[in-house]
């Protein structure tokens, strides 16, 4: 649902239009194009829910082409991971685009990594017992 192929496949625009000719059409009122946005952003919202309980990321980057498909993918996105992660969350997870070059989602992804780390190296060092 949530690769560029099946959006604009959903969207009724055959599997080689580009994310930002779906938003266009979703934009232009085409019901299928709005559809085929929301679902992947519902859709990306699920899986990204279960990777954030599992490893509690602080941010997540949508970028490359899904960025391209705007806060009309943000939206449902959200509303996704709202309802999916635990209510007694402090912090849930900033969720915001960067669109252009996948190589800035991946270093962006990495340097927060790297942040916490530098944030607090002892929680790194720091064996873990397990009973």
């Amino acid at each position: 649902f949530a690769g560029q192929r099946a959006v604009s496949r959903n969207a009724g625009m055959g599997d080689d239009a580009q994310p930002a000719q779906v938003l266009a059409a979703a934009r232009a009122g085409q019901p299928r194009a709005a559809t085929a946005i929301q679902q992947a952003g519902t859709a990306l919202g699920r899986v990204l829910a279960g990777v954030v309980t599992t490893i509690d990321v602080p941010l997540i980057i949508v970028g490359d082409q899904l960025a391209q498909l705007d806060t009309e993918l943000l939206e449902p996105l959200r509303a996704e991971l709202g309802a999916r992660l635990m209510h007694d969350r402090t912090d849930p997870p900033v969720v915001t685009l960067l669109a252009g070059s996948q190589r800035h989602t991946l270093t962006g992804g990495a340097h927060q990594v790297l942040q916490r780390l530098v944030d607090d190296p002892i929680r790194w060092t720091t064996p873990t017992r397990q009973s």
